[in-house]
């Protein structure tokens, strides 16, 4: 892989482990470059991540993988593996077709039955343990800016 960019802590304490994620990486054979984020705090709690490969004519191809800032260490490790294993599938068919593949596999089986989804799953529960996250200083029980700033869009209406 040729380049790894990773987010600092999300607002609990989840913390990427670099070189834990440079072998996923590895593992799974993506050699274009990888930039994960954490989804702005607006998002709300149940939306894990998501999987973006982007075609540009003046860097070239790489992935952009955002995770949600709400959840524990666990399931931020499978919603890692989850989306990487997306990343390898854009990779292995190319980025075009993959992005129709994927559309055609949602409108004939349905989200969860597409194949893709199915695969990206297996990923994920085949890697189940194996961390991606050090996630020893989360504690959902901690008010913090976070859940101030979720009370605060919830209370404008904004959520």
């Amino acid at each position: 892989m040729n380049h790894l960019e990773l987010p600092g802590p999300s607002p609990y304490g989840n913390q990427l482990r670099p070189e834990a994620v440079r072998d996923a990486c590895r593992e799974l054979g993506i050699s274009d470059p990888v930039r994960i984020e954490w989804f702005p705090l607006e998002v709300p709690p149940g939306i894990a991540g998501d999987h973006r490969g982007v075609r540009d004519d003046d860097v070239g191809s790489y992935h952009v993988i955002r995770l949600s800032v709400w959840d524990n260490p666990e399931t931020v490790s499978g919603t890692l593996w989850h989306e990487l294993e997306h990343a390898r599938q854009n990779e292995a068919i190319g980025y075009g077709t993959y992005n129709r593949a994927y559309t055609f596999g949602n409108e004939i089986a349905g989200y969860d039955d597409n194949p893709f989804e199915r695969q990206a799953r297996e990923c994920e529960q085949l890697h189940q343990g194996a961390a991606l996250t050090n996630g020893s200083k989360f504690d959902p029980t901690v008010p913090d800016a976070a859940w101030k700033s979720m009370r605060d869009l919830i209370a404008k209406g904004e959520v």
